[in-house]
């Protein structure tokens, strides 16, 4: 009987974690205050110095009192990162009042859902974003590399969670302006075989 409750319990935990976001929000939907959470704290009480909630944090909650169980840090990163409505990757953007430099923004000229995130305007910034010497310093280290394996005729340089494509942008940039062994790099990119013959011709 232990084994058959232990395989109960994992499959509806399996379950839960793999709900989508506009399934979590219907749930919550069913949230009654009195039913669910009767002993919630009041967060807009001032005087107990609570953090002020979100219209994301008291969807989580009403989400975790209907369920009547706790969640998985998973499922919680989930609701946070990919909620239709309060996502942080998927909130319809706020364009609000911004000064002439940052009208010019890359993030300011995107429209559509999830945008400035990354630089001057947005919550975080990275290197790529602040100078173009990080993506050039990366360039002489992958021409370096595509050198040791002998310069290739097709490659693929794949970047995990590029935001912007910032940094793919400065590398392709800098190879560009290298003679030689930088071109080389660019043809292989495209998948262009001639960078094979460009390559041997340079060489000799």
């Amino acid at each position: 009987s232990s084994s058959s409750s232990t395989t109960t319990s994992t499959s509806t935990t399996t379950s839960t974690s793999s709900l989508y976001p506009s399934l979590i929000s219907s749930i919550a939907s069913l949230y009654d205050a009195k039913i669910h959470l009767p002993s919630k704290p009041d967060f807009s009480d001032h005087r107990k110095n609570y953090e002020p909630s979100t219209p994301l944090g008291e969807e989580i909650m009403k989400y975790i009192g209907v369920l009547g169980a706790p969640i998985t840090l998973a499922e919680y990163m989930e609701i946070c990162l990919r909620d239709e409505q309060y996502g942080y990757y998927t909130n319809p953007p706020v364009m609000g009042d911004h000064d002439d430099e940052e009208k010019n923004d890359f993030d300011y000229l995107q429209q559509g859902r999830g945008h400035r995130l990354i630089g001057k305007a947005g919550d975080f910034t990275t290197a790529p974003e602040i100078s173009q010497i990080f993506g050039e310093c990366v360039t002489i280290w992958l021409l370096t590399q595509y050198e040791a394996l002998g310069k290739p005729s097709r490659i693929q340089l794949v970047e995990l969670g590029p935001g912007r494509g910032t940094l793919m942008c400065d590398i392709v940039r800098s190879a560009r302006g290298i003679k030689g062994c930088g071109e080389d790099f660019i043809r292989a990119l495209a998948g262009d075989s001639s960078s094979s013959s460009s390559s041997s011709g340079s060489s000799g």
